[in-house]
């Protein structure tokens, strides 16, 4: 009888050992490759998509100013020149604790084009986001085309790419670092080493954001609920709170005097989504009906599709084989648990003390969501009673796309041509299959198709503030080099962005004036700078918003 094997001999002293080959891991790879070119696809049409809102009023900024303290040998807790701007320590949201975020700081600190630093930024968090998610799907056992299919879903969903991506990348480093965080916390309740939880524990609540907390509170007790090293989960929980507290200690102590003075418990509506805009979760051009940002300013519904997840989740789901989670339900009890609290708490007020607009849950709320799918998906396609279940496949494509009709009538047209391309990769993926190899590419790549759709639909976020500052850093510099100079003392700028709007782009109203924290970059020591704390004296003297802008003409004489 004899034996055929695929490994060859190597000698080994006097001893031959197997040398095994190991394939590269493909599917991964791809999964990044298809996430890097997806990032880079705004750009075609809007080469500042990143550099937008918060991102550009605050986040750009400070990630300049953490890399030229670091870079010179200081740690940027206080920086008297940037006044109502530069109490760094009581900000908490700039990332300078977390040390991903400084060197992806340092990283693109020379890069003079501050739209392609960005840019390059938050890809890096975007792919983050894809690995951990994909690395989170192995854990439970899913195959790997079907955990790069959901990989590359997480960082291209509605909220995450096209709010957190362009507005508020504080928030897209948190949703980044949260799978890593689950992944970690299902080792340590395997018995790994409970340093790796209290490691990316750390990596998310370092972002400064608040949500951190509440985040890595429901995660490691989601996960402790399976009765699993409870003890060690809730230490290692512990632990991650008492490393928290220089990041949001200054917060709380500074609270009493700027805007989160006023925090408290309520409901006005603000970003505050709907159980009905849920079932919008594979409609591509469904743009919810909200309170928002543009409510006043003629945009009741959100400019983009923020309630958007991925294509495949609801159209296959007739396909799937539901027993499972049943049968096995202690497996995935983590996930029943986070799904359900982040459920309540992005349905519930639209804000309970610090935590404001549950829209920002959303993301949170969908990896659940997109893991139970892959758990289902991972046993193949079911082809008995087709035609029962493509009629419920239709059904789902129908009803998302009615809701978003719904919403704004007068596009119509963006509902039927989506469910037409939904429908059609719907198609290939039964045909494929959703755990084969050729499966895993169609759903990937439909993803990507989806998301160029959505580009055309959605080239910008007008749901939130565009600056349209400069975008180069010599010429800023150059430009405002006149009220750089030492001797020149501090600059005050009264102007309010919200006139001449027209006027807003850098040979226009950027020759003289800047907002938010961008004074900072060009080297100036101003009174305008961008707060998410503020000081409530000084801002009520000058009329002040958040980013800067003066919105009385006594501010001059309150000034003095």
């Amino acid at each position: 009888m004899s034996v055929t094997a695929s490994t060859a001999p190597v000698a080994v002293g006097d001893a031959t050992e197997p040398r095994v080959r190991r394939r590269p891991p493909v599917a991964p790879l791809l999964m990044l490759v298809a996430v890097a070119a997806a990032a880079a696809l705004p750009l075609v049409r809007n080469h500042i998509f990143y550099f937008w809102d918060d991102s550009a009023g605050a986040g750009v900024p400070v990630w300049h100013h953490i890399a030229q303290s670091v870079l010179h040998g200081h740690f940027p807790l206080l920086n008297l020149d940037l006044w109502r701007g530069g109490n760094f320590a009581a900000e908490a949201a700039t990332g300078m604790w977390n040390p991903v975020v400084v060197v992806v700081a340092i990283a693109v600190y020379p890069i003079d084009n501050l739209a392609a630093g960005i840019a390059l930024g938050k890809t890096v968090f975007l792919l983050l986001m894809a690995g951990g998610t994909y690395l989170l799907a192995r854990e439970r056992g899913v195959r790997p085309p079907v955990a790069a299919a959901i990989g590359a879903a997480a960082p291209l969903a509605g909220y995450s790419f096209f709010m957190d991506g362009t507005a508020w990348v504080n928030a897209l480093m948190l949703t980044a670092f949260t799978p890593w965080l689950w992944w970690t916390a299902r080792l340590v309740a395997r018995g790994r080493s409970p340093l790796w939880l209290v490691l990316t524990g750390y990596l998310v609540v370092s972002i400064g954001n608040p949500y951190g907390l509440l985040v890595c509170a429901i995660v490691i007790v989601a996960v402790a609920v399976q009765r699993r090293r409870v003890v060690v989960l809730l230490l290692s929980g512990v632990a991650v709170a008492l490393l928290s507290v220089p990041v949001y200690l200054p917060l709380l102590l500074t609270s009493s005097v700027g805007f989160r003075a006023a925090s408290q418990t309520g409901n006005d509506g603000f970003l505050k989504p709907s159980l009905t805009n849920l079932l919008e979760l594979s409609t591509p051009g469904a743009q919810p009906y909200l309170v928002n940002f543009g409510t006043d300013s003629g945009h009741p519904y959100l400019t983009i599709p923020v309630v958007y997840l991925a294509w495949f989740v609801l159209p296959t789901l007739p396909w799937l084989g539901w027993r499972l989670l049943r049968d096995r339900w202690r497996d995935h009890l983590d996930l029943y648990v986070a799904g359900v609290v982040f459920g309540l708490l992005m349905l519930g007020p639209s804000q309970v003390w610090m935590f404001r607009w549950p829209l920002r849950l959303i993301d949170f709320f969908w990896f659940p969501v997109l893991l139970l799918w892959a758990v289902l998906a991972d046993q193949g396609i079911r082809r008995d009673h087709w035609r029962r279940r493509a009629a419920l496949s239709v059904v789902a494509v129908a009803v998302g796309a009615y809701l978003a009709w719904g919403e704004v009538p007068e596009r119509w047209h963006r509902d039927v041509l989506g469910a037409v391309v939904v429908l059609g990769l719907v198609a290939l993926a039964v045909r494929f299959g959703l755990s084969t190899r050729a499966g895993g590419a169609a759903l990937v790549a439909g993803s990507i198709v989806v998301l160029g759709l959505q580009l055309v639909w959605f080239p910008a976020n007008d749901t939130v503030l565009n600056y349209q500052f400069p975008t180069s850093v010599r010429d800023l510099q150059a430009r405002f080099a006149k009220y750089s100079d030492g001797d020149n003392g501090t600059t005050v700028q009264l102007a309010n962005i919200t006139h001449d709007l027209s006027y807003r782009f850098p040979a226009g109203e950027y020759r003289d004036e800047l907002f938010g924290s961008m004074y900072g970059v060009a080297g100036v020591a101003s009174t305008t700078a961008y707060s998410g704390i503020g000081f409530t004296p000084l801002d009520r003297a000058l009329c002040q918003a958040y980013q800067g802008s003066v919105m009385c003409p006594q501010a001059w004489d309150n000034l003095w």
